[in-house]
């Protein structure tokens, strides 16, 4: 199972998550970039995949904002697709 932890203190901005994952899950050349084009990318994963994710509320909360949007769409996505498995990690 290949698996991407994404850390949410490492994280500037959703375009910085979005270029991660795109290039961990080997997305196609014409992925998009945002959340739309990430939940469509995430239904397409045909092998077993592990998205991790340290979580931390942060004091910025346009960052959260941004972040809770990231983590919405991977938990839909992981629903959706049973190759596709998603853990959330308070720290």
């Amino acid at each position: 199972m290949r698996e991407v932890t994404v850390i949410q203190r490492h994280c500037e901005g959703s375009e910085q998550v979005q270029e991660l994952l795109a290039s961990c899950l080997d997305f196609p050349a014409y992925y998009g970039g945002n959340f739309a084009a990430l939940d469509d990318c995430l239904g397409d994963i045909d092998e077993p995949t592990r998205i991790v994710i340290d979580r931390r509320r942060v004091t910025n909360h346009d960052q959260d904002a941004w972040f809770d949007r990231l983590c919405t769409v991977i938990a839909r996505a992981s629903q959706e697709n049973e190759l596709l498995d998603m853990v959330i990690r308070y720290k």
